[in-house]
């Protein structure tokens, strides 16, 4: 089971000798008291998240429970990203020879894609230690200025994730004479107001 806090992006990884809610319960129970209870906990549809125990969880605990849609296979794409860099190196580890917690140690410590820090420095404000050279300035807290602003992006992520899940509905249709506001077309600018006089056909043209 891959646990993944959107914030940073670092992940745990769970073995799971059967998929009952209890046993889930117990491995969320277990990070939560390493890293903390999330505001918001986003899983799949499996009968172990809908189950009367998990509820009860959810509640004593004090955190919201969302589930990703069936249609939407990018809603828990975090979840399903950590289980696939988990099993490229579980492959990897084993072909070798090599210790995976090891290579989970190296994963958590390197720089993230279209980002400079790690999930480790975003979680923990540093590098932690591995077997890989590491100066001290890296193992001091607060070295990388840059954390916060690169956390924004996993938080608007998430949030991405949270609305692709909430069902949409058609706007309603204008009236004429009804007051409207125009998107800008030029960043910077304020939205325009104007009314609205009438009803032009769309014309559609392919080539």
């Amino acid at each position: 089971m891959a646990t993944t806090d959107y914030h940073s992006g670092f992940f745990e990884l769970d073995y799971l000798p059967d998929t009952t809610s209890e046993t889930v319960v117990g491995k969320l129970k277990n990070n939560f008291s390493r890293h903390g209870i999330p505001h918001t906990l986003v899983s799949d549809n499996g009968p172990q998240y809908a189950s009367a125990v998990f509820r009860k969880f959810a509640q004593k605990w004090q955190f919201e429970h969302e589930t990703s849609s069936p249609d939407n296979g990018q809603a828990n794409g975090a979840a399903k990203a950590a289980v696939k860099i988990a099993k490229r190196l579980l492959r990897k580890c084993k072909a070798y020879r090599e210790d995976p917690y090891l290579g989970l140690l190296n994963i958590r410590n390197t720089s993230s894609e279209g980002m400079t820090t790690s999930p480790a420095q975003r979680l923990f404000g540093r590098c932690t230690k591995t077997l890989l050279p590491t100066t001290h300035y890296q193992l001091k807290p607060g070295g990388f200025a840059d954390v916060g602003k690169q956390s924004g992006c996993q938080r608007t992520k998430f949030q991405s994730v949270l609305n692709s899940d909430h069902p949409t509905r058609d706007l309603r249709c204008l009236n004429v004479g009804e007051t409207i506001r125009m998107q800008p077309l030029e960043h910077g600018e304020s939205g325009l107001r104007q009314r609205f006089t009438k009803l032009c056909p769309v014309d559609h043209t392919m080539s």
